[in-house]
C-alpha cells in the first residue's frame, strides 16, 4: 500500500514574553495560564489587524485605578470590556511590538488562556498584551499609564431594565411589530454591563433611584438551566430578552456621585409614548411600547431589527 502523501506545512514557534510591569525588558518566556480570563480586542496597527488581550487586574493596575475612584461593585466582565476599549482608545497604546497607534479598536470577546494557548504568537504580561502573526518585532518604550484623574471622565453607558421574559429561539425568530410581549419578571433597575448598581422606581416620564450599590442577587424567578438531555428539542431553549427603558451616557465620576432621590428622565419617541428597547446577549433585536395589557406591564413590538450577530 502506497503510503498517503502529505502536504508539509510550517508552524511559526509561539514566542512568548513575559514583561515586567509596564516595562519593555522581557525577563522571561511564559504560557497564558489555562483558567485566566482574557478580555480580546480587535485593532489595526501598522497596517495590519491586530488581536490584543488584557486581563482585568492588569488593566485595573495600568489605569491605577483605585476603589475611591473606581467603585468595585461595578467590575463585571461587560465593564471591563468597555474600560479595555477605552483604555487603549484613549492612550493610543501601542504595546511593545507595534510603531504606530492602535486605530479601529472594538471589543471581541472573554475568554481563558486555555482557548487562547494554541493560537498565541507573542504575549506580554504586565499589561498581558498578545498580538497574532506579528514579524519584524520592535520594542519600543511603554507610554506611562493615564492619571487616574482622567478615567473619572471616561463615558460608561448606564442602562435602564424595566425587567425581562423568558422566549422560546423559534418565537423569538417570529417577532414581528404588532406583536405583544408581556414581562414576566419586573426589575427596574440600572446597570452597566450586566452588573446593576441601582434599585429604581418608574413614575410617569421618570425613574426614581431608590437604593444604590444594589446587591446583585440571583433574579427572583430566573429559570434554572436546563440539565442535559440527549432529547431536547433545541428549537424549544428559551432565550433571555431584556427590556430597556433607555440608555444614559455618564462618567465614572459622574455614578460616584448619584445617590438615592436621584431622578432620571426617559427620553421618548413621540409624545405619550415609552420607547422599550428588546435586547439579546447585549445586542437590540427589536424596538417597542410600553403598553397595559391585563393591568400589567407589556411591550408591542414597532419594529424588529433581526438576531444578534453571535445567534
Amino acid at each position: 500500500m502506497q503510503p498517503l502523501p502529505l502536504r508539509n506545512v510550517s508552524v511559526k514557534k509561539q514566542a512568548v514574553i513575559q514583561y515586567s510591569c509596564l516595562q519593555n525588558v522581557p525577563i522571561a518566556f511564559i504560557q497564558p495560564e489555562a483558567a485566566r480570563r482574557y478580555i480580546c480586542l480587535a485593532a489595526r496597527g501598522d497596517d495590519r489587524n491586530l488581536t490584543v488581550y488584557c486581563t482585568g487586574e492588569a488593566l485595573l493596575e495600568a489605569c491605577q485605578l483605585t476603589a475611591d475612584v473606581f467603585p468595585q461593585q461595578l467590575i463585571d466582565e461587560g465593564l471591563l470590556a468597555q474600560l479595555a476599549v477605552g483604555f487603549f482608545s484613549q492612550n493610543n497604546h501601542a504595546g511593545p511590538f507595534v510603531n504606530g497607534e492602535l486605530k479601529q479598536i472594538s471589543y471581541v470577546a472573554t475568554v481563558t488562556g486555555a482557548e487562547i494557548a494554541n493560537e498565541l504568537v507573542s504575549f506580554a504580561q504586565g499589561l498581558h498584551l498578545a498580538w497574532y502573526q506579528l514579524s519584524d518585532l520592535t520594542l519600543p518604550t511603554y507610554r506611562k499609564p493615564a492619571a487616574a484623574e482622567k478615567w473619572r471622565a471616561l463615558p460608561l453607558k448606564l442602562e435602564l431594565q424595566l425587567g425581562y421574559t423568558l422566549l422560546a429561539k423559534k418565537e423569538l425568530s417570529r417577532l414581528k411589530a404588532g406583536d405583544v410581549l408581556l414581562m414576566q419578571c419586573i426589575r427596574e433597575v440600572a446597570r452597566i454591563g450586566q452588573q446593576e448598581i441601582y434599585k429604581l422606581r418608574l413614575e410617569g416620564d421618570d425613574m426614581h433611584i431608590e437604593q444604590t450599590g444594589y446587591d446583585i442577587n440571583k433574579m427572583e424567578g430566573e429559570a434554572e438551566e436546563n440539565a442535559f438531555c440527549e432529547d431536547y428539542p433545541l428549537e424549544n431553549i428559551e432565550v433571555k430578552v431584556d427590556f430597556i427603558a433607555g440608555e444614559k451616557m455618564l462618567t465614572i465620576g459622574q455614578l460616584n456621585q448619584i445617590t438615592v432621590g436621584d431622578v432620571i428622565t426617559l427620553a421618548k419617541s413621540r409624545p405619550e409614548t415609552r420607547q422599550v428597547f428588546l435586547v439579546v446577549q447585549n445586542k437590540r433585536v427589536a424596538t417597542g411600547e410600553m403598553v397595559l395589557l391585563d393591568d400589567q406591564f407589556a411591550v408591542e413590538i414597532t419594529h424588529v431589527q433581526g438576531a444578534p450577530a453571535s445567534e
